[in-house]
């Protein structure tokens, strides 16, 4: 797949043939959702979110219907891995990391929870 974009229409007409001199291909107009990440195109402006990928990894955690918070984690709050039980299956906790590493490309203000999460994933621990 190969998304084009640029503001100069002639120009993606031109590449457009030449692709198609050159290879098997399908237009699908314009991009709507693209690796997990939704465009809306207006004449102003591109807005990407992360919506459904969001409600997707909400849906596999079985977390769908959590309670909002203003405040994702407490900066001041220290995470000691050795004080509780080892993660009896440390591999599902390493895939919900990286899969939370991906929602960052539209939500940076995970980032900092991420980030602390990130140091835990050799030897996940439960805290009760």
């Amino acid at each position: 797949m190969t998304v084009i974009t640029t503001n100069d229409e002639a120009e993606i007409a031109q590449l457009k043939q030449c692709l198609c001199n050159n290879f098997q291909n399908k237009d699908l107009r314009c991009l709507k959702y693209f690796l997990g990440i939704e465009l809306t195109q207006t004449k102003e402006c591109i807005v990407i979110s992360q919506r459904i990928y969001m409600l997707d990894l909400l849906k596999d955690t079985d977390i769908i219907d959590c309670r909002l918070v203003d405040s994702l984690m407490d900066p001041n709050q220290e995470l000691m891995p050795k004080q509780s039980e080892s993660f009896s299956y440390p591999e599902i906790y390493r895939r919900l990391i990286r899969k939370h590493i991906y929602l960052t490309i539209t939500k940076s203000d995970l980032s900092f929870v991420i980030d602390g999460l990130i140091q835990f994933m050799h030897v996940p621990h439960i805290n009760y």
